[in-house]
């Protein structure tokens, strides 16, 4: 298929077995999909790899740039908040025979409220699971600007693959004009340079 203005190439046939993200509740819940692999963590609960593939520093992420939609309220809220600055700690580490159940406790140094996040993983059929839980510890007024998990893959996964808005951009402001589908592209051409974002 013939590649759209922003580099992406629709992919019609999606499969139930896909990798899939959903969303719950306002601070609340995501769960992630991996690809059917083995997975290896290390000794605080952190996955390092999956299907023999390295993953770096795997950890919640709560941040993202203020936008001009966002500016000047939200982003003044943010950085009162400190979440561009938030350190996670362990708390505890469990594994049973159903789940490896991580948690740990996001917040700014020398902030008396965060954020306790748990993650459990488990196996679903032949895919890994995530259970992602955050939830406030102490007064927490702030809407989050993101919930997710990040991490980093070794240089040589250059291509991107997802399901969902597509093929370029779907901010709230954007989004009438994606399409739901498949979609893939490069690392590289996901990368949108603004004057200011």
């Amino acid at each position: 298929m013939a590649r759209t203005s922003h580099g992406a190439r629709p992919q019609p046939d999606v499969r139930l077995a896909d990798p899939v993200t959903s969303e719950h509740s306002a601070v609340g819940t995501s769960e992630v999909f991996a690809a059917p692999r083995a997975a290896r963590f290390d000794e605080r609960g952190r996955l390092v790899e999956l299907g023999g593939i390295g993953i770096v520093r795997p950890r919640v992420d709560l941040w993202r740039a203020p936008t001009d939609n966002d500016a000047p309220a939200l982003a003044a809220q943010w950085r009162w908040a400190g979440l561009h600055r938030v350190h996670e700690r362990v708390l505890d580490v469990a594994a049973d025979a159903d789940a490896l159940t991580v948690r740990t406790r996001a917040a700014p140094a020398a902030v008396d409220t965060g954020l306790l996040v748990t993650y459990r993983w488990s196996e679903a059929g032949d895919t890994l699971r995530l259970q992602l839980d955050i939830t406030p510890d102490g007064v927490w007024t702030v809407p989050l600007p993101r919930r997710g998990l990040r991490f980093g893959l070794p240089a040589a996964y250059d291509q991107v693959t997802w399901y969902g808005l597509g093929p370029g951009e779907a901010y709230a402001d954007t989004r009438l004009a994606a399409r739901v589908g498949r979609y893939t592209t490069t690392v590289d051409t996901m990368q949108t340079p603004y004057v200011y974002p």
